[in-house]
């Protein structure tokens, strides 16, 4: 992918921590996660922007990727760390 290309990833909503939050914070910024509206399988969809440089996040942002599975899980709405609306 692109430098600034955008990732649309259908995922369980489980993976959103561990290595797979690792390896969504170390090459995406600006995420936006939306719960899908079927739930049977427990899916969220993952949008974000590609680094124009990877790196190895701190722990906080592993953690914020994490947090954000865990709120959409709780309350079902959308969750992410943009400015945008």
């Amino acid at each position: 992918m692109i430098s600034e290309g955008i990732l649309v990833l259908i995922i369980p909503i489980y993976e959103l921590s561990g290595k797979t939050g690792e390896f969504l914070a170390s090459f995406y910024e600006d995420y936006r996660v939306f719960k899908t509206i079927d739930q049977r399988f427990q899916q969220a969809v993952f949008f974000g922007k590609k680094k124009k440089k990877p790196r190895i996040r701190d722990g906080a942002e592993v953690e914020a990727i994490a947090g954000t599975a865990t709120e959409i899980s709780r309350i079902g709405l959308t969750a992410g760390n943009t400015k945008y609306p």
